[in-house]
């Protein structure tokens, strides 16, 4: 198989998780998944027949682990939740094919520096997408999410955002290591922009600390003490001027007067319920609950109608408390598996001197104490990705910065 055909194949998961982009939204929510499956399982039956790499110094622990939590918690689903097997192995099948993508990824032994230039071709057709819809808006020409107001600002969906922050990363490394270009300045900008255009204070915040200490911890000497100076300035007297953030700590005091006190705090309510009150017994906490198939089943509809803020419910869900809910998903066995996944990768990263990896893997572990990324099976593909950067073998780690 040519390095172009692997090329296209490995293109065809990513685009399809986000429903190629689900032009004027003709593609609804079950679509969306079947093109995706039916992408994974095509690549997959295509490598049958090609010689492929063994697996080898990879996070196998981490990955069983994870496997196993996702069976116990589908195993649960069905005996202690009531739940259909067939229906439960639907709802559970993207995040299994999510996750397996790496594997995917490292049969079709792609050489890393094309799926890096896939990488950064995905995060401008991101952009491209998120102008597009910008501009037309309040008319949605892809994907089926409308603008909404967060933090005083139009929120719209950005495809691809864990990626563009991650070419965020990558481009300071590189200014660090060869010098601020005009060309790299440029990707810096443009991508800097876009963690702001998220609306997402954690990412906002996240973003520009970690982009930070990748820049002085990749520069030495007086240099180092002179760009410290100049974000110090900057932060001072320029960032708190800025009108994003201004709007951004006013939401911040306003949710602190509403919420009344840490007890009332949302997110701590979310964290409190998956991690406990939802939880049946200790079987549930170390085996996990499985995936709820909401609206279809009596635990799903119980659960719905509990959470969803819509049907009167408190506003709890799990993607605003990412390793909550997966706790709650996949109990304390699939839990310390992706945990293991993620501290074995960023040690390995930092030992091969790939820090604006290391740095990405630092922001997805942080942020989805708030946010749901590593349930979302379209975003857990690009962590397939960056985990095939690290561990594959095709160009072992020469990636040029």
């Amino acid at each position: 198989m040519t390095t172009k055909t692997k090329t296209y194949l490995a293109a065809l998961i990513p685009l399809s998780a986000v429903a190629f982009f689900n032009p004027f939204g003709a593609i609804n929510d079950q679509l969306s998944k079947f093109l995706f499956l039916f992408s994974c399982c095509l690549v997959s039956v295509i490598l049958l027949f090609n010689k492929n790499p063994k697996l080898k110094n990879y996070p196998k622990f981490g990955f069983f682990l994870l496997y196993c939590g996702i069976f116990t918690g589908y195993l649960i689903t069905i005996l202690i939740h009531g739940q259909g097997a067939i229906t439960a192995l639907i709802t559970l099948l993207p995040i299994i094919f999510a996750y397996s993508c790496f594997f995917i990824f490292y049969k079709l032994n792609i050489p890393k520096s094309k799926l890096l230039d896939l990488i950064k071709i995905l995060a401008i057709l991101g952009i491209v997408v998120y102008v597009i819809n910008r501009i037309f808006y309040p008319n949605i020409i892809f994907g089926t999410k409308g603008g909404g107001d967060r933090a005083g600002m139009l929120r719209m969906w950005i495809p691809f955002i864990e990626l563009q922050i991650l070419m965020f990363f990558y481009y300071i490394e590189k200014a660090a290591k060869n010098g601020l270009s005009k060309n790299t300045a440029l990707w810096i900008i443009v991508y800097g922009t876009m963690a702001i255009l998220s609306v997402t204070r954690q990412v906002i915040i996240l973003s520009f600390i970690l982009g930070t200490l990748l820049y002085l911890y990749n520069t030495h000497g007086a240099k180092k003490i002179i760009v410290a100076i100049f974000i110090c300035a900057i932060c001072i007297t320029i960032v708190p001027q800025l009108p994003i953030v201004e709007v951004i700590t006013e939401t911040t005091e306003q949710e602190a007067e509403r919420t009344d006190g840490m007890e009332n705090n949302i997110r701590l309510k979310a964290w409190e319920y998956y991690t406990e009150d939802a939880q049946e017994s200790i079987i549930t906490k170390i085996f996990g609950n499985g995936v709820p198939v909401l609206q279809k089943t009596q635990w799903g509809r119980k659960i719905d109608r509990h959470t969803n803020a819509e049907l009167g419910g408190l506003g709890l869900y799990p993607t605003d408390v990412g390793w909550a809910g997966f706790y709650f998903y996949y109990g304390i066995i699939g839990t310390i598996g992706l945990i293991l996944i993620f501290i074995k990768t960023i040690r390995y990263s930092l030992n091969h001197n790939k820090f604006w990896i290391t740095a990405w893997l630092l922001l997805i572990a942080a942020t989805s104490f708030a946010s749901g990324q590593i349930l979302y099976y379209y975003q857990i593909i690009s962590l397939s990705m960056i985990l095939y950067l690290v561990y594959g073998k095709n160009g072992h780690y020469n990636l040029r910065i």
